[in-house]
Parts: C-alpha cells; structure tokens; sequence
C-alpha cells in the first residue's frame, strides 16, 4: 500500500552561505530526482515543503512532489542572518493529518541569531510533540555543534549530524538513505500490526 509522506526541506540561505549555495541547489535537485523515482513505484507518494531560510522565512514549494519542484529550487538566493527557529516554526505549526508520515530535513551552516516569533522553549516542544506522532526530524549542521544545536531545538542526538560545507552534496545523500529508511520503517509497521 503506498504512503502519503510529507517531506519538508528546511535550507539556510543566510549569507554565510553563499560560497556553497549552488552545490546546495544541486544536491537538492538530485535529492529529489530520487524521490521523484521513488514516487514511480506504488509504495510511496511524497508531498514537498521547500523552505529557505535567512532573516526571513520562505516557502519555495508546498505541494506535491513533481518536476516544478525541481525549478523552484533555481529561485533559492542567499542573503541576511539567521532565523532557524522562525524556520522551524512556520514550517511545522500547520500540517494536516492527513499524511503517513512526515520526514523533515534541517540543513545549516550557522547558529541561530534573527528569529522573532518562536522561542528556543516552543520550538522543542513542538518538535518533541511531533516525534511522538511518529515524525522523523534531521538537523545537519555545519561549523557549530549539531549535536548541542539540534537538541537545544527538541531533535534527539542520534538525528543531529555534522557536515562539511565542503561537500553538501554528500550530506545530502546521507538524507536521501535516511529518508528511505523512514518509509520503508513505515511499510514495516503495517507489516508488523
């Protein structure tokens, strides 16, 4: 039977980034190309929330997963600070139940230093109220401490990640076996019922 799996693509685009953004583009686009052949299967059929983050928050695409997808990602500039927790917020305080699972993926390269609407305090409890719902978050964090960053934001440490700038590309093809360990742990628990 297939799932419904809403996948939602948290990206830094803060200034601190612009050294790397096109690598980061590009690997999103390959990310996704996977999930799209994923999607030709009958096991899985993923929704996108594509959202970038600098001093202000943005949703590039929030719909199904198909090739527009892909060109959206293009419209992913860099500038400002900062706003992780405005980021995290907004991109999870109004999902509909209506889907099997939720992945979230969380890729930055600098600490928090310009949201204004949510608090470190709120933002851990939504994420933690969310895991026990059964949703899967990542935090790949570079030139800080993933571990302590994406914990003091509610994501247990065995999903913070450190990554190199240098090679995004790799950190995201660690997110694209992670992903697909989620939808197959989602299969499974039908299995096992």
């Amino acid at each position: 039977m297939s799932k419904n799996v809403l996948l939602i693509k948290i990206i830094d685009t803060s200034s601190s980034m612009s050294s790397m953004i096109e690598e980061a583009k590009s690997s999103l686009k390959a990310d996704l190309k996977v999930a799209l052949k994923e999607q030709e299967g009958d096991s899985v059929s993923y929704q996108l929330r594509l959202v970038s983050f600098n001093s202000d928050v943005r949703f590039i695409s929030d719909g199904p997963l198909d090739e527009k997808c892909l060109a959206d990602i293009d419209l992913i500039q860099t500038s400002g600070m900062t706003a992780l927790r405005d980021a995290v917020g907004k991109s999870i305080e109004e999902i509909d139940a209506g889907f099997d699972g939720v992945y979230v993926d969380i890729f930055t390269d600098g600490n928090e230093n310009a949201s204004q609407k949510f608090t470190p305090l709120a933002i851990q409890e939504m994420v933690k109220y969310r895991t026990t719902q059964g949703w899967e978050f990542k935090y790949f964090g570079a030139n800080q401490d993933a571990v302590l960053a994406g914990s003091e934001i509610g994501i247990n440490v065995n999903n913070c990640i450190n990554y190199n700038v240098h090679n995004y590309n790799e950190t995201m093809q660690s997110s694209t076996v992670m992903r697909g360990m989620y939808v197959q742990s989602l299969h499974s628990r039908d299995n096992s019922n």
